[in-house]
């Protein structure tokens, strides 16, 4: 991955495990809609916080590369 390139042990092992955590949540939430379970769950709540987490972590270290 380009995103890991450049990056310390402890950013890479933090990144790994976003994405880790972002993979089960996100598994299931969507076993959750699609056996049509539709109260909020605090997997969805972990995935979107997560996936907004890891997306910020991007975008710092892609602005801090330029």
């Amino acid at each position: 991955m380009i995103l890991l390139k450049n990056l310390h042990l402890i950013d890479t092992i933090l990144i790994t495990a976003i994405i880790v955590t972002i993979i089960i949540s996100g598994y299931m939430t969507f076993m959750r809609i699609a056996y049509g379970v539709v109260h909020t769950s605090y997997d969805a709540w972990l995935f979107g916080m997560n996936l907004a987490l890891l997306l910020q972590i991007v975008d710092k270290h892609d602005n801090s590369m330029k």
